[in-house]
């Protein structure tokens, strides 16, 4: 039963969290304050002294805001964590007047012929798995209260990018078998655009693109005009891309699918974890909700980023007009995916929060 968690220390953190992001909060009405005074008098360095003050104010809320954030995260973390471990002293305590042999976080069992001890040890082990089950849902659900930090530029903004670009391309080990499958589409897709995209440009001169903005982003719809010798249209285009392309007309569906179930999965985990008193039915309505409302908006914006972008890309490119339409669809709906993911999940909490967890509460 191996429990390597300071319980008092956690809730010890959590009461500095609580004292700093109140000590913040002052300053930041302090800071609010000195900028109003300041505001008032008439020197060459007000306007300065004001915008100084007004960072101050910003980053005391912002860090206040976090250490609020972690302040929760680590309360219920830690309710979870010393509820596991009043069960391990419960077990060993059993475990000892039971006669078995109790070594720091292990319990022995010496003799399997003594019937009634092997059978003590047996519940003892069961209700041991059962907490360890416990703990680690707890630190999955702590995990995804600290992923929710972003405390600086990079993680606020050009991580979660970088993370949708990976996950787009490599399967998450989080959920290996839930989106391998979408990641496998996702590059079918994305080989068949870049030989299509390839072929135009080798054979430049060939292709015209169409007139529409959006249009341009989109390479089926440029037309090949042979000159020539060039009589038949380049493999890469005529056949190999077409192909690809068969299957690449899923992969917004399979990446959305995905998604939307990863989310329901987590809500369901965290609702376990921090509403334990909720219902079955509950729990499976919230999740779903927030599954299908996220997987929705994924799909809408995906799909709507990669076509602005794909038009952008090839507008942008002059002369590489196709691989911009690629790389620019690419980022766009990479992009929009991320912007439908975060609006979908708001979504989900607000129609759970004023529809699903009323009726509940209604029904009993």
């Amino acid at each position: 039963m191996p429990f390597p968690i300071d319980v008092d220390a956690l809730f010890a953190f959590e009461e500095q969290c609580s004292l700093s992001a109140g000590a913040l909060r002052r300053a930041d009405g302090d800071a609010i304050q000195a900028s109003s005074i300041i505001t008032q008098q008439e020197a060459l360095l007000v306007e300065d002294c004001r915008r100084d003050l007004q960072i101050m104010s910003n980053v005391c809320e912002e860090a206040s805001n976090d250490l609020n954030t972690l302040k929760n995260a680590v309360s219920e973390f830690a309710w979870a964590m010393r509820s596991v471990r009043d069960e391990y002293l419960g077990i060993a305590q059993t475990a000892r007047d039971c006669g078995l042999l109790v070594d720091g976080d292990t319990v022995i069992l010496f003799d399997e012929d003594v019937e009634d001890c092997a059978h003590s040890f047996e519940e003892l082990r069961a209700q041991a798995q059962v907490q360890r089950l416990n703990y680690e849902r707890a630190e999955y659900v702590f995990s995804l209260a600290l992923e929710s930090l972003k405390v600086d530029a990079y993680e606020q903004w050009i991580e979660p990018v970088f993370n949708a670009f990976k996950d787009k391309f490599v399967p998450n080990e989080k959920h290996l078998l839930a989106n391998g499958i979408a990641c496998g589409v996702g590059i079918v897709d994305t080989i068949g655009q870049s030989t299509s995209a390839l072929t135009m440009q080798h054979f430049d001169g060939l292709y015209k693109a169409p007139e529409g903005f959006l249009d341009k982003g989109d390479l089926s719809k440029w037309t090949f005009e042979p000159i020539g010798k060039h009589g038949l249209e380049p493999v890469g285009t005529r056949r190999v891309a077409p192909a690809l392309g068969k299957v690449g007309k899923v992969a917004g569906v399979a990446g959305a699918v995905v998604d939307g179930g990863i989310t329901a999965y987590d809500t369901y985990q965290t609702d376990t974890q921090q509403h334990p008193e909720w219902s079955e039915g509950h729990k499976v309505a919230r999740a779903g909700v927030k599954g299908v409302t996220t997987g929705g908006t994924t799909f809408v914006m995906g799909i709507a980023g990669a076509k602005v972008g794909a038009a952008v890309g090839a507008v942008c490119s002059g002369p590489f007009a196709p691989v911009g339409a690629v790389v620019g669809g690419l980022i766009g709906g990479v992009v929009g995916g991320l912007a439908g993911h975060y609006g979908g999940e708001y979504l989900g909490d607000l129609i759970n929060e004023q529809g699903t967890d009323r009726i509940a509460e209604a029904i009993g």
